[in-house]
């Protein structure tokens, strides 16, 4: 488990996957990035991300808003 502060800090949610990993003899822990395709549509290329997403709540966005602020 990180700990709340930490993760606020980071803008992690909580429920994200993480990789662990040691570099150098240091712990490293990184979200798992979301692979995505590139899709041209009639308006442009898009990503589209290849597994199903949450829904983008008005919650999400001003918590993630609110972290980049600081």
């Amino acid at each position: 488990m990180i700990p709340r502060p930490l993760r606020e800090e980071l803008g992690w949610l909580g429920g994200e996957e993480i990789e662990i990993e040691v570099v150098d003899g240091t712990v490293s822990i990184s979200p798992v990035t979301m692979k995505m395709t590139l899709t041209e549509t009639d308006d442009g290329v898009v990503a589209v991300p290849e597994a199903e997403l949450p829904p983008l709540t008005e919650d999400v966005v001003r918590k993630t808003r609110d972290s980049v602020r600081r």
